[in-house]
C-alpha cells in the first residue's frame, strides 16, 4: 500500500525525467539541423502512418466489444486455481493522520459500539473506502501489527510510522491458499477479456478491409 505510493512516486519522477531528456535533445537537434535529415523524416512519416493505421483499426474493434456479466463469471469459474492467495490478506479501512490528536479521534470513533452515523461522516471526510491489503507488502511496524501478531482484535491503532499515525479497522482476514473473490479481480479479467476480443475482432476487421480495399504492388 505505501510502497505502490512510493513505487508510484518513483515511477513519475521516471517519467518526468525521460520527458525533460527528450525535450532537451529534440531541441538541440532542431537547432543543429539534424531534423531535417531526409531517411529521418521518411522514418517519422512511415511511424505516422502506421501509428495511425494502428489507432484506427484499434478504433473499430473496440466498438464492436460486448462483455457480459455471464462471461466474466464464466472466466472466473473455469480460471478459479489461478485466483488463489498466495499470502495472507486482510479488508481494512485505513486512515493515516498527520498528528496523534487526529488519530486518536478516529479510533475513539471508530471503537465506540453503535454510532453510525459518526462513523460514516468520518468515512466521507477522509475519503475511505475498504482495501485489500497483503503481507508482505506493509511497512515492518504495520506488518507486524495486522499479520505477525494473531488476534481477534478489529482495530488498530494509532500506529506511528515515518508517514505519521495510522488506524485500521479490520472488515475480514483471508489466509494464503483462499479463493479471491471476483469483485477483486474483476477489472483483471475484464482487461483478459478485453484484449482476447480485441485481438480477434481486430484481425477479422482486417480480413475485411482487406477485401473491400484493391491494391496494387508496383
Amino acid at each position: 500500500m505505501l510502497e505502490a505510493s512510493l513505487e508510484n512516486t518513483t515511477t513519475r519522477n521516471e517519467a518526468v525525467g525521460q520527458w525533460i531528456t527528450e525535450e532537451i535533445l529534440y531541441e538541440h537537434a532542431s537547432e543543429s539541423g539534424f531534423r531535417g535529415d531526409v531517411l529521418l523524416k521518411e522514418l517519422a512519416h512511415q511511424f505516422d502512418r502506421r501509428l495511425v493505421g494502428q489507432k484506427y483499426l484499434k478504433h473499430l474493434a473496440e466498438q464492436k466489444i460486448n462483455i457480459s456479466n455471464d462471461e466474466m463469471f464464466k472466466y472466473y469459474t473455469n480460471m478459479a486455481d489461478g485466483f488463489k492467495r498466495t499470502k495472507n490478506a486482510a479488508k481494512v479501512y485505513h486512515f493515516l493522520l498527520n498528528s496523534k490528536a487526529d488519530a486518536d479521534v478516529v479510533t475513539h470513533t471508530l471503537g465506540a459500539s453503535g454510532k453510525k452515523k459518526e462513523k460514516n461522516e468520518l468515512f466521507l471526510e477522509y475519503g475511505i473506502h475498504p482495501i485489500t491489503v497483503t503481507s508482505g507488502n506493509l511497512l515492518p511496524e504495520l506488518e507486524k501489527t495486522l499479520f505477525t501478531k494473531k488476534s481477534a482484535k478489529k482495530l488498530f491503532g494509532p500506529l506511528k510510522s515515518k508517514y505519521g499515525y495510522h488506524v485500521f479497522f479490520v472488515l475480514e482476514k483471508y489466509s494464503a491458499g483462499s479463493a479471491i473473490p471476483l469483485e477483486e479481480v474483476y477489472d483483471e479479467i475484464y482487461q483478459r477479456i478485453f484484449q482476447q476480443k480485441l485481438a480477434l475482432i481486430s484481425l477479422h476487421i482486417l480480413d475485411s478491409l482487406r477485401s473491400q480495399t484493391p491494391y496494387t504492388i508496383n
